[in-house]
């Protein structure tokens, strides 16, 4: 330290710091090894206790895992589903409608009439009066039409297609006959048109109430003409259409289902069962059981895992921990320390009484043949007084008088006036401080007494 210089309190530094952590490197090594034990030891009675539980269980278990998505993966998913019972429903006109199964070539078409006979009493005769035909038309297509109809046609035509379809085959239109009426019938056989017509005859025939004579009560009759064969160019052309409609449908769908994600097609399966539930609500999570085999316990394993990261956390922790002792420390801890704090060379570290001589002598020579020329008369001063009381120190005072260099001692010089005193005369002060006593505040108001007095200080032994 240059005597024209005020002292400055130097700053911990990053090498300083390491150096220091390295020198307790076995210490913290320990610590971490403890620590790896302690975590690895936990973690294999944890999968102790955990086999003890799962004894006489089942080698598989049923557990509920939640699958969930965000808003928009889940619109993906309801709009896909929907998509697919639209197209669903094209597919199943396709295989069951009885359009779709007729042969354009080969169309099987038959036609009947239907005519109302008013009743008249005996010897009475009675005015047929003229009905509104297509009134007439629509009540009976209206009756043919309504779904216990239809289901009583299947039955006695004893045919195989839903009822439904039946509504495509059957074209009910007013004749130009008052009181009658066309029925035109197509299917994609003979026989199942023949009885189709034997039971729409039997089934309008049969309710005389259907006709619209004011006042009285009709008879309806029937007469219709033998089936025959078509060729149907606009039958071909619809069945064309509606097959090349699926297949778009069905490539439009393909395509939705290429871009989901895997969350999304996860999800997807899930979907498609819960909409059906009774009691199902819409939302963006579900539950689906999944079926896992009970682990057999792996204590090595488990234990190698945890120690591992016990030892990790451990370390790091000591490491922390010796950041901030390092650096907040109210004493010396190393010699780094002390450099870094003081900014003052270390001549030697003397740790034990029997490396006294020999470094006390080192000490003596080094100061000896720096001040072999130079008539400074130099001070030992430490902020502690027993210091300067110990074998080590009047080990290098004795060493240093043999060297013919006349040396006083000082303590405390920041607080006793008396010993601050002492220092008259002095060209330069020599430092003696023991590591993990002297308090890092004392040492600094030593050295800001002497740069007050303007005495260099450049060298320190450490205890």
């Amino acid at each position: 330290m240059n005597h024209a210089q005020p002292y400055e309190e130097h700053i911990i530094t990053v090498k300083g710091t390491l150096r220091w952590l390295a020198g307790g490197g076995r210490l913290i090594l320990l610590l971490a090894l403890a620590g790896a034990l302690l975590a690895g030891g936990l973690q294999a009675g944890k999968q102790y206790k955990k086999a003890q539980a799962q004894k006489g269980l089942p080698d598989t278990i049923e557990k509920e895992v939640k699958v969930k998505v965000d808003e928009g993966e889940y619109y993906n998913v309801k709009s896909l589903v929907e998509y697919e019972e639209i197209v669903k429903d094209k597919q199943e006109y396709l295989d069951e409608s009885i359009l779709m199964k007729t042969d354009p070539m080969h169309k099987w078409v038959g036609s009947m009439f239907i005519f109302e006979e008013p009743e008249t009493e005996e010897g009475v005769s009675q005015q047929v009066q003229v009905h509104d035909t297509a009134g007439l038309a629509n009540l009976y297509a209206g009756k043919l039409r309504e779904q216990e109809s239809l289901e009583r046609l299947k039955a006695d035509a004893d045919l195989k297609e839903q009822e439904s379809y039946l509504n495509e085959v059957l074209l009910i239109d007013s004749a130009s006959i008052p009181g009658t009426i066309g029925i035109t019938v197509s299917y994609y056989d003979r026989e199942s048109l023949v009885r189709l017509m034997d039971a729409i005859e039997a089934l309008l025939t049969g309710q005389p109430e259907l006709g619209l004579t004011i006042g009285e009560i009709c008879t309806l009759t029937a007469t219709r003409q033998e089936p025959n064969e078509t060729v149907d160019a606009a039958l071909l052309d619809s069945q064309a259409s509606r097959k090349a409609d699926v297949i778009n449908y069905q490539n439009a769908l393909a395509t939705k289902f290429s871009l989901l994600t895997d969350a999304e097609k996860e999800y997807l399966e899930l979907y498609r069962d819960a909409r059906n539930e009774e009691g199902y609500e819409e939302g963006q999570t579900l539950t689906k059981t999944k079926t896992v085999k009970k682990e057999d316990p792996s204590y090595l394993k488990s234990f190698v895992k945890s120690g591992i990261k016990g030892f990790v956390i451990t370390l790091a922790a000591c490491f922390a921990a010796g950041v901030f002792i390092y650096t907040l420390s109210p004493v010396v801890l190393s010699t780094d320390s002390f450099t870094d704090l003081c900014g003052i060379r270390v001549l030697a570290r003397i740790k034990k009484e029997k490396d006294m001589q020999e470094k006390c002598r080192m000490v003596a020579d080094l100061v000896a043949d720096r001040k072999q020329n130079d008539r400074a008369k130099l001070a030992v001063i430490s902020s502690r007084k027993e210091l300067l009381e110990s074998p080590v120190v009047k080990c290098l005072l004795q060493q240093l008088a043999e060297g013919q260099i006349s040396v006083v001692t000082a303590y405390e010089i920041d607080k006793n006036a008396v010993e601050s005193g002492r220092l008259k005369d002095i060209t330069e002060v020599f430092v003696i401080e023991k590591v993990g006593k002297s308090k890092n505040r004392r040492i600094a108001g030593e050295l800001r007494t002497c740069s007050e007095l303007k005495i260099p200080v450049d060298e320190a032994v450490l205890l």
